[in-house]
C-alpha cells in the first residue's frame, strides 16, 4: 500500500457482520493490502475513482438536495443553491 502523503481526519465506519468478514477474507489475500484498513482503503478509492470517472457523481450530486449536518445528529441542512 502507498503510503498517505496527505494528513487524514480518522471516521468510524460501520459495517455488517457479514461486511465486515468479507472484507477480512480480502485482506487475507493480499490482493487489496495485508490489513483490514488497507483492504477498505483501496476498495473505497477505487469505487470514487471509478464514479468520477464515469460521471456518475456528477450525476448523484445533482440529485442530493439535502445531507446530514456534519457533527450535528439533530438533523439535516438544506443546500443552498
Amino acid at each position: 500500500m502507498p503510503e498517505n502523503i496527505v494528513e487524514t481526519e480518522k471516521k468510524q465506519l460501520r459495517l455488517t457482520k457479514s461486511l465486515l468478514e468479507q472484507l477480512e477474507l480480502i485482506a487475507l489475500t493480499g490482493m487489496y493490502g495485508a490489513q483490514l484498513s488497507d483492504v477498505v482503503q483501496l476498495i473505497l478509492a477505487n469505487e470514487v475513482r471509478r464514479l468520477i470517472a464515469t460521471g456518475e457523481l456528477s450525476r448523484l450530486r445533482d440529485q442530493v438536495r439535502s445531507y446530514p449536518a456534519k457533527g450535528d445528529e439533530r438533523g439535516k441542512q438544506e443546500i443552498k443553491e
